[in-house]
């Protein structure tokens, strides 16, 4: 099970301590950093790649359709929802550890 699975499986299933969210944080942005740098390398072949085809297409919506039909077109999708995946994630984490820090607050 990959990273991300892995903490929103135990978001769901277990009440996470402070310290325990915000190391998740961190896993989570060096993980949101390397789909962000895996996506990079695909949209900088995007422009030569898709400007080479244009012209054997009617349209660009046509030739958009092509590139996702690509296997890098596909990596775009996924990195995209992955990325997307993360960002949800962290703002849950976020969200949670900013309750439990108003919790302790009123508890003092």
């Amino acid at each position: 099970m990959d990273l991300i699975n892995t903490i929103a499986e135990e978001m769901r299933t277990v009440t996470l301590p402070p310290q325990v969210i915000d190391d998740y944080k961190v896993k989570l942005s060096g993980e949101f950093y390397r789909l962000s740098e895996l996506l990079n390398i695909i949209l900088t072949r995007k422009p030569v790649l898709w400007l080479t085809k244009r012209n054997d297409f009617t349209s660009d919506t046509q030739c958009e359709r092509w590139w996702q039909a690509t296997q890098d077109g596909i990596d775009e999708m996924l990195l995209r929802s992955r990325m997307k995946s993360v960002e949800k994630l962290l703002s849950a984490l976020s969200s949670r550890l900013r309750l439990l820090e108003q919790e302790a607050r009123n508890q003092i």
